[in-house]
């Protein structure tokens, strides 16, 4: 009689820790953005002038605390593109050159860069701007 009870309950537990695993699936994140930065110079015109530096990349963060970066090519980052990663499917961007707009997909999965699911990142001053676009998808 003691060892069925002990059965059951392993096996209520089994059954539970199951459903909390599948519960709990992983969100896989895109981040994209591009940095556009002028240093300013200590001599000469302290307005403009210096380096410039233009920046970029696509970033992936698989939700388990990997993180892998799919390109820092400008060129592919503002177009039309798809990256491969360590997930199933490829994952294909629709945008254009400032990423103020376009779409994510992957797998059935859709996200509008401007609807729930994205969020727009950025700032600008003197010394130059970045912006970016960020998706959430399920890692399926």
């Amino acid at each position: 009689m003691i060892a069925q009870q002990i059965i059951t309950i392993v096996v209520l537990a089994a059954g539970a820790s199951a459903a909390v695993v599948e519960a709990r699936a992983r969100t896989c994140t895109l981040a994209l953005h591009t940095l556009n930065t002028q240093m300013r110079i200590t001599h000469g015109n302290p307005v403009g002038g210096g380096d410039a530096t233009y920046t970029c990349a696509a970033d992936l963060d698989y939700g388990d605390r990997r993180k892998q970066t799919l390109s820092t090519n400008c060129h592919d980052i503002t177009r039309n593109g798809c990256y491969n990663s360590q997930l199933p499917n490829r994952i294909c961007i629709h945008t254009n050159s400032n990423l103020s707009d376009g779409y994510l997909d992957y797998g059935k999965e859709h996200r509008d860069f401007n609807e729930k699911g994205c969020e727009h990142t950025g700032w600008a001053t003197s010394a130059g701007h970045k912006f970016g676009i960020t998706c959430h998808f399920p890692c399926t």
